[in-house]
């Protein structure tokens, strides 16, 4: 009986984050600039050091690890961006 193997692994060693800051349209008098920013991790390295130093972060700072941490909230001074602020 022959086994298949597989090609190519089903899923990547990897995990990839991106984000974005500014308009990528006319530039803004109001924020004059485009920023793209990528995290790349491996898997392992992630799951065995980065979260678990989040969720320690977390806990210290506000009691409890459901916090989602936004760049208006963690960055001392700065207002909540006007599109994002509740009437």
């Amino acid at each position: 009986m022959t086994t298949l193997t597989p090609i190519a692994p089903l899923h990547s060693r990897y995990i990839v984050y991106v984000d974005e800051s500014g308009d990528h349209g006319p530039v803004s008098a109001e924020y004059p600039m485009f920023v793209l920013a990528f995290c790349v991790f491996d898997k392992k390295e992630y799951a065995n050091t980065v979260t678990s130093y989040m969720h320690r972060l977390k806990f210290k700072h506000c009691g409890h690890d459901t916090v989602v941490a936004r760049h208006w909230q963690v960055t001392c001074g700065v207002r909540e961006p006007r599109s994002q602020r509740r009437p």
